[in-house]
């Protein structure tokens, strides 16, 4: 980890200390009355005088006395850091202060500070234990910084009119104030040459200085569709807290975070990296379930990322360090002694998604400091799999074979935003991939997405098909070691249940990321370029479908799904026992918060019931127990023999059941927020509890 804390880039206050002229700045707009006097502090420096109305630069000395007039200062954002010690946060006076991320030499101090001096100690660990170096959201401005400032350092100017070939100083108040219809355009420029001077100060020197001592760069930028940085990036990352996407939330596709998962996994795609990462689950508080971290890790792979860094957490829990990050993904949570269940699950589709080479067709064309959610949404509802294309990489690509080639990427569709405006070189290749017979489709938000939807139809044969439709279904599709991969899931908080047809052929397996297992598919019809096959998914269930293209694909036309012969309702007459205290609570307890002084438990209680089960009943070996809604997870115990651990639904559970008595317990455990933060969140079995 490159930094004291974060944000990235000023070595914990020490890149500033003794170098006052490192400190993050920022430019200031000032509006000064005729006959005032401009008075520059310490650390400032005048950029521009504007007479009042004007869009004409003079000197200070000659401004009439008459004369209001605007004055753009450089000054000292104030910015500062989160510190690693008690005292250090951003809001309190020993919080470390920002560097100046735009001035290559103040970073030069910084990597000497922070790499250089890992590099001396560890040298010899250096590509093996030592792989990578993580930095952490950089901020221009530091946190907390004065407001009103915009992003700036010396040379700005300079650096604007060599890239943009006009002079920026006559419309500075643009970047405040609206002037007219130029001012979209100048501040888009600016946002160019902003992001331009940060990446060749920052990411680029860190870049090549890990490059040349056969290390990586990774962690992520500062926004969630920051793809423009990641082209430094030999892994490239991003990150996913403070709940901003949760489970049947419409943040989880729309908005700007609703691109995290895309952002990295679409430049690991373009830049040939192995991995792409996600710095998950920060602060999404003590309440983050297992059902929900399973569902968020689903919804990071299924988008292409295939690394999970899980956010940091201190080992203590005293005082406020409580309440820091919070410490919910540790060794203090209720579910970490399960939790290599969840790293298992995560590790093998991890597995999937590494060395193996995406099956897709359709770029969204995007910029560097935004990737479009509007069309994305509608491929995601309607299983179409894409990658974003930063449009400064057209420069990059090739077209070969009537598709574009950008990395690992190929494309034949292009999907590009109405007002999306290119430079003539850039669209010179969007011409040429037209004439090669490839297709442009415009993207109007404001249009009927069912109108996009025929033209895209029109232009590409679908890779999957859902019969019925449904809008919860994710997928990406992958090719290794010579076999067809479907990593499928449910995103929604229903079943889906349906016909999947896939445009691949051979023998089919289901793969079980969950257990490991596999198991033979079900293929009701195919021809020799695709396989129609019965999908059940549960809500937050993901499986994988293997076909194997030199296997032949066995038929069974005639398949119906298994039916239930009988269910037993078996809700009633369950003791609710306290392990810890040997406490019986009642019976038939739905909501341990009902119970006196339960109100604030955390921890684990015990359903206990007995079942005789004649032989006229018991006509197989195993049956099912199906708890439906828990809170937050179970372990199930059948006639002292564990069945298992489910901390996500479905809650089901094979239980070898015998003629006579059969003793169940069942070990819930529910959420730490109700001891840490007093939630009163439900607790225990919520519904049926039916064996079949």
């Amino acid at each position: 980890y490159d930094e004291g804390m974060y944000p990235s880039g000023s070595a914990h206050g020490l890149v500033v200390k003794d170098h006052p002229e490192f400190l993050a700045r920022g430019l200031e707009m000032r509006q000064i009355k005729a006959s005032e006097r401009l008075e520059l502090k310490a650390q400032e420096k005048l950029v521009a005088i504007l007479p009042e109305g004007q869009n004409l630069a003079f000197a200070a000395s000659e401004v009439p006395e008459s004369m209001s007039y605007t004055a753009f200062v450089i000054t000292p954002s104030n910015g500062v850091i989160r510190g690693v010690h008690e005292g250090e946060e951003d809001s309190q006076p020993n919080a470390p202060k920002a560097a100046d991320l735009l001035n290559p030499v103040a970073m030069r101090r910084f990597i000497e500070l922070t790499h250089e001096r890992y590099y001396q100690v560890l040298k010899e660990h250096f590509g093996t234990t030592v792989q990578a170096f993580f930095t952490d959201e950089p901020s221009i401005m530091g946190r907390r910084s004065k407001s009103g400032l915009k992003h700036w350092t010396d040379g700005i100017e300079k650096q604007f009119k060599q890239e943009k070939g006009y002079d920026l100083i006559p419309f500075l108040p643009a970047l405040w104030n609206d002037i007219g219809e130029k001012t979209g355009k100048i501040r888009r420029d600016y946002g160019d040459v902003i992001a331009n001077r940060l990446n060749e100060s920052f990411y680029q020197q860190i870049s090549e200085w890990c490059a040349a001592r056969n290390v990586v760069l990774t962690g992520h930028p500062a926004e969630s569709d920051d793809i423009g940085p990641l082209r430094y990036f030999q892994l490239p990352g991003q990150d996913m807290v403070w709940r901003y996407v949760e489970p049947e939330n419409p943040t989880a596709l729309e908005g700007k975070h609703s691109t995290v998962g895309k952002c990295s996994s679409s430049s690991a795609q373009h830049r040939k990296a192995r991995r792409n990462g996600n710095e998950v689950y920060g602060a999404y508080g003590w309440k983050l379930t297992m059902d929900e971290m399973k569902w968020l890790a689903d919804w990071l792979m299924v988008r292409g990322v295939n690394l999970f860094w899980i956010h940091a957490f201190y080992y203590s829990i005293r005082d406020s360090r409580a309440y820091e990050r919070p410490p919910d993904l540790g060794i203090h949570n209720l579910w970490w002694k399960h939790f290599k269940i969840f790293a298992d699950y995560t590790k093998r589709i991890n597995w999937l998604l590494t060395d193996s080479q995406q099956v897709c067709n359709i770029a969204i064309l995007a910029r560097h400091n935004h990737l479009p959610w509007e069309p994305a949404k509608v491929l995601f509802q309607n299983q179409w799999d894409f990658n974003y294309l930063e449009d400064r990489l057209l420069a990059e690509s090739t077209i070969e074979n009537g598709k574009l080639i950008l990395g690992n990427g190929s494309y034949s569709v292009i999907i590009r935003m109405s007002d999306h405006r290119l430079p003539k070189e850039w669209e010179k290749v969007i011409e040429d991939f037209v004439q090669s017979g490839c297709v442009v489709i415009t993207f109007n938000p404001s249009d009927d997405s069912q109108i996009f939807l025929q033209k895209l139809q029109k232009s590409l044969t679908p890779d999957v098909i859902l019969d019925p439709p449904n809008p919860d279904l994710r997928y990406t599709h992958v090719t290794k070691d010579g076999l067809e991969f479907y990593y499928l899931t449910n995103e929604g908080g229903n079943p889906i249940d349906g016909r999947l047809k896939v445009y691949s052929y051979g023998n089919a397996q289901w793969w079980e990321p969950l257990t490991g297992k596999s198991s033979q598919a079900v293929i009701v019809s195919a021809d020799k370029n695709s396989l129609t096959i019965p999908l059940k998914l549960e809500s937050r269930e993901g499986l994988v479908l293997a076909i194997n293209p030199k296997s032949e694909a066995f038929l069974n036309p005639d398949w119906k799904p298994a039916e239930i012969s009988q269910k037993l309702d078996i809700s009633t007459g369950w003791k609710l026992r306290d392990p810890e205290k040997g406490l019986i609570l009642g019976e038939d307890v739905k909501n341990w918060a009902e119970i006196e002084g339960y109100g604030k438990f955390s921890g684990t209680l015990i359903y206990e019931k007995t079942i005789n089960i004649d032989q006229k009943t018991l006509d197989k070996g195993k049956w099912t127990l199906d708890l439906g809604d828990v809170h937050d997870f179970a372990e199930v115990f059948c006639n002292n023999i564990l069945c298992g651990v489910k901390l996500w639904g479905p809650f089901r559970f094979e239980l070898p059941i015998k003629a006579g008595i059969n003793t169940i317990q069942i070990a819930v455990t529910n959420s730490m927020s109700n001891q840490m933060n007093n939630a009163h969140l439900p607790s225990g079995i919520a519904g049926k509890i039916i064996l079949f």
